[in-house]
């Protein structure tokens, strides 16, 4: 994605996007954030998502105050979309075909993810609401977000699985709703 970048959101207003100052992998919507429209205090969920502390929120809204990971954790954090980061897919795009469609990490080497993987820099920036868009496009196809095991010695990772919270959330979506998906997002453990 070619920085800055303009869409709409749901009231069909115009978001722009500018690059946050750094390695230009981030890029942030001041008329989005909950901070930049009221006070710093009114949210801080990007900060306290980020692994690598490099997220501050200032009056402006968030800035990297050190170096950026690139993994996303801070837009999956975001409850207005306020953030995106380069190396996620746009909404409604996903690779096709009607085999389980498998979502990894970059570190991954390309080898050993297969031709119909969809590579992301962080399982961990997959927020409830892309997983949810995602298994609505595939329908019945299986979504499954690799986990290979490594996410516990990754500065983005840690102990917990870094989508396990969004994985928890669709969960908890589907029953508040009633719904009994046959198919829903769930990690697959494939060690190397």
């Amino acid at each position: 994605m070619d920085m800055p970048v303009t869409h709409s959101d749901a009231s069909n207003m115009p978001i722009r996007f500018q690059p946050l100052p750094g390695d230009g992998r981030v890029a942030f919507a001041a008329e989005a954030c909950i901070a930049a429209m009221s006070l710093p205090s009114a949210c801080q969920r990007c900060a306290q998502a980020c692994p690598a502390g490099a997220v501050r929120v200032g009056e402006a809204g968030p800035e990297l105050v050190a170096a950026c990971l690139g993994c996303g954790r801070c837009a999956a954090a975001c409850p207005n979309g306020a953030i995106i980061l380069k190396g996620f897919p746009e909404a409604g795009k996903l690779p096709s075909g009607n085999a389980p469609l498998h979502v990894e990490c970059w570190k991954v080497p390309a080898s050993l993810t297969g031709h119909v993987a969809l590579r992301v820099p962080c399982l961990g920036g997959l927020d409830a609401g892309q997983l949810l868009e995602w298994q609505a496009l595939l329908g019945d196809t299986p979504l499954h977000l690799i986990d290979r095991g490594w996410c516990t010695q990754c500065r983005a990772g840690g102990a917990t699985h870094p989508a396990r919270a969004a994985l928890d959330e669709v969960a908890r979506l589907l029953l508040a709703c009633d719904l009994q998906a046959q198919e829903q997002p769930r990690l697959a453990h494939r060690p190397l």
